[in-house]
């Protein structure tokens, strides 16, 4: 892949065109090329690698990098080349030609997909029942609230679960995360309440990447912290504020194939993008309030799509929010408007799984919705109260590596495996 290292060392450039120019003498001699060969894979299951040429432009534009003429790869590459190359405008007509061509291309191999379980050697896919109210499931396990009372969950919130069969909790209350095997075996627990390392106030959303890193969004102290599986520290970032890169009141978050982390910044009404090591890259959200999809009100969980599209829980706005992958547009999907009955009340967890289906934790109606892609529906579980096959605000949601929905039963104090 051809690297631009004069004057913009960071940019990255479709492989072929500037060979292209090159080849025709499109390009001055002044301007210096590199080979590479260095491409990012595309493949979901396989581990972070190094930021995409996306990236690597975005990081260009700074704060700007939501703005229009620094939102394609083109729009880059022809400023650039306008000024350190000295095109004509022949040459940057077919210049603009070939770029129109390839960044299509382009964008598809640096696809930043989403998994519900990183690495997991074959699809994770939600288990179907029809569609219709589902009253009774053949298995129903619950996890978290039956051993000593020191040990048992206390109003917990995220949940993550991994190809090796973990079920992470955020016990949120008790300022702390434990950790579960699928089975109900409990394998080991981690954190106090602080400001330190694997300290944390009130922690929320967790999720695993590809690295089989564990991330968490430690609420009340506006940070994320970075941890391994065992709860050893590898560091943190943000700090309460509201300027890119700081929280109000951080709630979910979520990982890419390419190990970027997506955090809900609840307070600050938007959502924030972050590179595998804590680097701000893009916003969405409160910035621009003159777009009606732009107006969020406390915005809660998060997650990648297969699309590499963010779909968001608009906690207030009882709907949900898809973001595209470059974080310049976003659609929303409410549902209800035919059939009261079906909308959503303060959604609180989604997850996709990797075929698009949507499993949302649909909190104040105390059930779980699931919705194909498009969000057709396709099954809702769930009823209020303590027994078995109801619930008590559900919100975190996870998939296993066998599909079975695993849901946060936020009031009863446990995990639902469903």
């Amino acid at each position: 892949m051809m690297i631009v290292t004069n004057a913009v060392k960071s940019l990255r450039i479709v492989p072929g065109v500037l060979a292209r120019f090159r080849g025709n003498g499109m390009l001055s001699k002044g301007l210096r090329i590199r080979v590479s060969s260095n491409t990012p894979s595309d493949d979901s299951g396989s581990q972070c690698g190094s930021e995409s040429p996306l990236d690597s432009i975005s990081s260009l534009s700074s704060t700007k990098s939501n703005s229009e003429e620094n939102s394609t790869l083109e729009g880059v590459v022809m400023g650039l080349l306008r000024h350190i190359a000295g095109l004509t405008l022949s040459q940057e007509v077919e210049l603009h030609r070939l770029l129109s061509n390839s960044e299509t291309k382009m964008m598809n191999n640096l696809m930043r997909k989403g998994r519900p379980v990183p690495l997991n050697p074959f699809p994770v896919v939600v288990r179907k029942f029809g569609n219709s109210f589902t009253t009774g499931l053949e298995t129903i396990s619950v996890i978290g609230n039956e051993g000593m009372e020191e040990d048992n969950l206390c109003r917990p919130w995220g949940i993550a679960c991994d190809k090796d069969g973990h079920i992470v909790v955020a016990d949120r209350s008790n300022n702390r995360i434990q950790i579960w095997q699928e089975n109900g075996t409990f394998v080991r627990r981690f954190g106090t309440l602080g400001t330190g390392p694997v300290q944390f106030d009130r922690p929320a959303g967790v999720a695993i990447d590809a690295e089989k890193r564990l991330i968490v969004v430690d609420k009340d102290n506006h940070r994320v912290q970075v941890l391994t599986m065992e709860g050893d520290f590898i560091f943190a970032f943000g700090e309460k504020g509201s300027k890119v890169g700081q929280f109000s009141y951080p709630w979910d978050c979520a990982t890419n194939s390419q190990c970027q982390i997506v955090v809900s910044d609840t307070r600050n009404h938007r959502v924030q993008l972050f590179t595998s090591s804590g680097i701000f890259l893009r916003t969405y959200g409160s910035e621009n309030v003159g777009n009606m999809y732009k107006n969020f009100d406390l915005p809660r969980s998060v997650a990648f799509n297969p699309e590499g599209n963010v779909v968001m829980t608009d906690f207030n706005n009882h709907r949900l929010v898809v973001i595209s992958a470059d974080f310049n547009s976003a659609r929303t999907l409410e549902f209800g408007t035919e059939d009261a009955s079906l909308a959503l009340l303060r959604p609180q967890g989604i997850v996709v799984d990797d075929n698009g289906n949507l499993i949302v934790a649909d909190s104040k109606n105390h059930r779980i919705q699931v919705r194909d892609a498009a969000g057709n529906l396709e099954w809702i579980f769930g009823s209020f109260g303590q027994g078995d096959g109801q619930m008590d605000r559900p919100s975190g949601i996870a998939l296993t590596r066998t599909g079975r929905i695993a849901v946060v039963d936020f009031g009863n104090n446990r995990v639902l495996l469903i």
